[in-house]
């Protein structure tokens, strides 16, 4: 039986299921915080990235579906979908277990996208949604949890560099939590947008 460090090692570092058809092209990304959640059915990698003309730093979720019939994750047809400033606290409010779900939609020229996170029991249960692809689905440990937690937050913060990380949750605690439950429909402009984003 696995103890807790090699299990986080073989989530974070499997040779065979980071590399297969996961090549990146933007450089800036490759050089940024990132974290990889893997699931029977599919794969997500969260990554610290930074919006094309406003220059914010923001999260990005790009969601693979597993290969059929062979290892590894089907990279090259992911989903991706990058998380405006606005509703990183929001987010983040589900991840450190403040609320228990939130969704969003995104409209733009490139279609509709969207994602539910909502706890159910001791995993945080991600769907991403793509009006051109089949829903993905992924289960988040709570040590997926709790990296992608630092991820949010480490953004939340180089937004808002004069706050500190629990001024921020305090903040969450205030303003997000009384909301309950957050569903939004956003129509995204390019302003917000990612360099990369939404070119798959």
């Amino acid at each position: 039986m696995l103890g807790y460090e090699d299990n986080y090692n073989k989530k974070q570092h499997s040779p065979k299921k980071n590399n297969t058809l996961h090549k990146s092209s933007n450089k800036r990304r490759d050089e940024s915080p990132s974290y990889h959640a893997y699931g029977t059915g599919a794969a997500v990698e969260f990554t610290c990235e930074v919006t094309k003309k406003q220059s914010l730093n923001t999260i990005a979720m790009h969601m693979a579906t597993s290969n059929t019939g062979a290892k590894g994750y089907d990279w090259e047809n992911k989903t991706v979908i990058q998380i405006p400033r606005i509703e990183l606290p929001v987010v983040a409010a589900v991840l450190i277990r403040k609320t228990k779900k939130a969704s969003f939609v995104q409209n733009s020229m490139m279609g509709e996208k969207g994602f539910t996170m909502e706890h159910d029991g001791e995993i945080v249960r991600l769907i991403m949604t793509d009006s051109e692809k089949d829903d993905r689905e992924i289960e988040l440990t709570p040590e997926d949890v709790f990296q992608i937690s630092s991820l949010f937050l480490r953004q939340i913060r180089s937004n808002m560099n004069w706050m500190s990380a629990s001024d921020i949750i305090q903040l969450i605690e205030q303003t997000i939590v009384p909301l309950k439950e957050s569903n939004y429909e956003r129509y995204n402009t390019e302003d917000e947008m990612p360099a990369d984003s939404f070119n798959s």
